[in-house]
């Protein structure tokens, strides 16, 4: 279980126009023709990754930690808006605050995209997140051809191109890190006027 250090805590955040910025610059940066395979696989999933954080507001460790079993359909939806929200069961071992909880979240487009990324068949006529059985207990965020989770030099290795594209450009003098887009995820959503109880319970802060 990977777990958060306490100075990565707090982190600037971006605003809407900040972050759109950079989505667009990095959709670029994956798709780049000089990048080889395992490159492109990289970038393409670490891409989802700050979807995921910024939409689920999950921390970056509870993200790296998620199976494929983590995940469920959401059947109080209906059967349209499935196609956007699912749950994500946050196990207590996976998590900063040592608690379990369960976040609605809209990026079921998102998972799908890692699902395809990591070559794993969509069982048909199945339940999010549409994997075989003997895929439940594997990592999520797994490294190139491995199921194997993503380790840190992946991580820190892509932040540094993805900091070299979007710093100067978009970011300024702010310290943004992997854990600025869940603190920009609910910085939008209080912009949205989510309620603060219920942007805690999501969060998974007290």
């Amino acid at each position: 279980v990977v777990r958060e250090r306490r100075k990565d805590s707090r982190r600037d955040y971006l605003d809407n126009k900040e972050y759109k910025q950079s989505i667009n610059t990095l959709y670029a940066w994956a798709k780049s023709k000089n990048a080889t395979p395992s490159q492109t696989y990289n970038r393409k999933i670490l891409l989802n990754c700050i979807f995921i954080m910024t939409n689920s507001l999950l921390r970056k460790g509870t993200l790296r930690n998620l199976v494929w079993g983590d995940l469920e359909e959401a059947s109080n939806l209906t059967k349209e808006d499935q196609k956007i929200g699912h749950l994500i069961r946050v196990r207590k071992e996976a998590c900063k605050v040592g608690t379990s909880r369960t976040v609605l979240s809209p990026t079921v487009e998102r998972f799908n995209t890692i699902r395809e990324l990591s070559g794993i068949p969509k069982v048909p006529k199945s339940k999010f997140p549409h994997v075989p059985i003997e895929y439940m207990n594997q990592p999520i965020i797994k490294k190139y051809n491995k199921n194997e989770r993503m380790g840190d030099g992946t991580w820190e290795r892509e932040w540094v191109k993805i900091k070299k594209e979007c710093q100067e450009r978009y970011w300024g003098p702010k310290n943004i890190t992997w854990y600025s887009f869940r603190h920009s995820g609910i910085s939008f959503a209080v912009g949205n006027n989510v309620p603060l109880i219920t942007l805690a319970e999501i969060a998974g802060t007290s």
